[in-house]
């Protein structure tokens, strides 16, 4: 099996360069190979994770990425507002989070990125996970209770 995705990619790093002198398809031949190897060290290294998930948990992460896609929308126009009044009250605070892995402690602070007007700075880990979050007002920071909580019920059965 892995042959046959050796052969597909090595044809199409060929029909993509465009190219057909020995050095490229010697490079694109080694870079295939190391692609491979990678994928099926990735691939060993995360069943774990991707055992544990199932069909309910695919679900609730789409509701989630539409829920998130929604709050990108409404943070923007409240930033674009905030922008046009010209008032910012720039806060960082230290945000204690109900996340109980890392993988989910990831994505809240990714939403949190995404979500403009704030970031995530950094992760403290000791008895829970805290993150510090830069934002541009308050009202942000009160909503990111509402970003750990939906993160925390698609992670709900997840152990």
């Amino acid at each position: 099996m892995n042959i046959r995705y050796y052969i597909t990619l090595l044809i199409l790093w060929i029909i993509l360069s465009g190219h057909f002198e020995c050095f490229f398809i010697v490079s694109g031949a080694f870079s295939c190979l190391f692609t491979i190897l990678l994928c099926r060290r990735l691939s060993s290294a995360y069943s774990n994770i991707w055992n544990k998930l199932d069909r309910v948990f695919l679900f609730r992460f789409i509701a989630y990425i539409g829920w998130l896609m929604l709050q990108v929308v409404l943070s923007s126009a409240y930033i674009a507002k905030r922008i046009w009044q010209s008032s910012f009250n720039p806060q960082i605070t230290v945000f204690e989070s109900q996340q109980k892995n890392s993988i989910s402690l990831a994505l809240f602070a990714n939403s949190v990125t995404l979500t403009p007007g704030t970031i995530s700075v950094d992760v403290i880990q000791k008895d829970s996970y805290k993150i510090i979050i830069s934002a541009i007002d308050k009202k942000l920071i009160d909503s990111l209770n509402d970003i750990d909580h939906k993160v925390a019920q698609l992670f709900l059965d997840f152990k």
